[in-house]
């Protein structure tokens, strides 16, 4: 008997361990199966697109000549439709934000020119003086939101790769030791780059003298997972440390509890309280999660301190101008990262 359309879609479903890898990592490198003429093609068609745009449109800060596509990339290079349309891109997406996810309109193509220089890390979505926007992006832990990047050529050390931070899209400070778990991005012709949209990223400086192009798209999930959407066998191989919010994740996205999820007993839930305004916050993050398994009759406290923490944050940036430039210590990010843990066990 042949292969059949459900088994052909199965077949480039993630793995139960390349599923923990994105948890971990908040990233993931999918190898589309589209010959090679097609990356050639979405090349020469992004060239087309820049040579169009390039010099005819002012970008969302009214800073100068944009580089951006409007929007249009799918028009405009055809064969970008075609990378996202690809059975093993598709069913990385699948796997993550489950079989109903939908694309979002806003696509962007980063043109880069040769010398030119990189970027700061950031997490998209933080402030920033776009006009008509003045408040802070809601962030999850929990994959809901996916941006991508596509490169139809091979980049290298020197072309400008992405930089990535593994583990980064559970935080919202940008401390040195994080920082200092930077990966650039070397990917052959063809790759399509999956983030976490929360994953601290930047591009480096292009020092070849030459082009680099890539396209970008975002995706979000549209439903709440109910069961797992890729090839799930059984439980992963754990790492030896595994923090609490990776567990988390990861039931979560089979739709069940955590194996391990007992009500914590008052006295322990307690001695959390007080790490919640931790200066570290990965022991901040860490009291949060297991928070969420505090008793009913615990809850309500647990609720005060978070609001007391959000009260005090929130005196620490009232006075910043709206408008400001993503920032690793904005305590209320960090507020919303600590009540979205502990809401994320229900």
């Amino acid at each position: 008997m042949g292969m059949t359309a459900m088994d052909a879609d199965r077949e480039h479903l993630l793995t139960d361990e390349e599923m923990l890898r994105f948890i971990m990592d908040g990233y993931l490198i999918v190898a589309p199966t589209v010959p090679t003429h097609v990356h050639v093609q979405a090349c020469e068609q992004a060239e087309k697109a820049h040579g169009l745009n390039s010099t005819a449109f002012l970008d969302v800060a009214g800073c100068g000549p944009s580089q951006d596509t409007l929007n249009d990339l799918f028009r405009q290079i055809p064969a970008f439709r075609e990378i996202c349309n690809d059975g093993r891109v598709q069913g990385a997406l699948k796997s993550i934000l489950g079989p109903k996810y939908k694309v979002e309109v806003h696509r962007h193509s980063h043109y880069k020119l040769p010398f030119e220089e990189g970027q700061a890390f950031h997490q998209d979505g933080c402030w920033r003086g776009f006009a008509g926007w003045n408040r802070h992006y809601r962030r999850w832990h929990l994959p809901r939101k996916l941006i991508c990047f596509y490169y139809p050529h091979d980049v290298s050390l020197d072309n400008a790769p992405t930089e990535v931070i593994p583990g980064s899209h559970f935080f919202t400070r940008l401390t040195s030791k994080l920082a200092s778990r930077a990966v650039p991005l070397k990917v052959p012709a063809g790759s399509f780059v999956m983030l976490h949209y929360n994953l601290w990223h930047r591009g480096t400086k292009e020092r070849a003298g030459h082009r680099r192009i890539m396209l970008k798209v975002l995706f979000d999930r549209t439903e709440i997972p109910r069961e797992a959407s890729w090839n799930h066998v059984g439980p992963p191989t754990w790492p030896a440390e595994c923090p609490p919010w990776v567990r988390a994740t990861w039931a979560w996205l089979k739709g069940t509890s955590l194996d391990d999820n007992a009500v914590l007993d008052d006295a322990d839930s307690k001695s959390l309280l007080p790490l919640l305004s931790s200066a570290d916050e990965s022991k901040a993050l860490g009291a949060a999660f297991q928070l969420g398994r505090s008793s009913l009759a615990l809850l309500e406290e647990v609720l005060d301190r978070l609001a007391q923490v959000s009260k005090a944050a929130a005196s620490k940036v009232q006075d910043k101008r709206v408008f400001e430039q993503c920032s690793g210590d904005d305590p209320r990010a960090l507020e919303l990262t600590l009540a979205t843990a502990v809401s994320a066990f229900g």
